[in-house]
């Protein structure tokens, strides 16, 4: 598990950078965004846990982890753009009803995501989200939804089906 001194923390709140080893990590307590490029290809990190109080994942913050296991909790507001784009081994993923904004391509290339779940709160869908999601079987999209991009789900048997 990860000690606070494997992050770089500014002002208290926003982590900028991990610098820890591999394997399961939990973001520190107090931690309100994590900052882009954050965990960026630490491709030994297996699990994510997320504290209460995180607002914001940044921009291609988890971008090229390989990450198994990720719980996102309530209180999150944005999945930013490229947030989780090439986790291949990320397989099932629920989205809070806190959420409001996912980015344009958040979870593009996620190659074993099998199953999403969309919360109320989330009127589109951007351009590439799910884009090369190639084994996403089960999507769950609220009435909210007013508009999924034309390539929203690009390259995905969820679509083709």
């Amino acid at each position: 598990m990860s000690e606070k001194s494997d992050f770089s923390i500014k002002n208290g709140v926003f982590l900028t950078k991990y610098k820890g080893p591999n394997g399961d990590v939990a973001i520190p307590a107090g931690v309100k965004e994590i900052g882009g490029y954050a965990f960026y290809n630490c491709t030994g990190l297996t699990s994510v846990t997320i504290e209460k109080g995180v607002k914001i994942i940044g921009q291609t913050a988890f971008s090229g982890c390989n990450i198994e296991s990720l719980t996102i909790p309530e209180g999150i507001t944005s999945i930013e753009n490229h947030a989780f784009w090439g986790c291949r081994n990320l397989r099932e993923v629920t989205i809070p009803a806190s959420v409001t904004e996912i980015g344009h391509r958040a979870f593009e290339g996620c190659v074993n995501l099998q199953s999403v779940t969309i919360p109320e709160n989330v009127t589109e869908i951007s351009d590439s989200t799910f884009e090369g999601c190639s084994k996403l079987q089960s999507v769950t999209i609220p009435k909210s939804v007013k508009k999924i991009s034309g390539t929203a789900f690009k390259d995905t048997p969820w679509r083709e089906g």
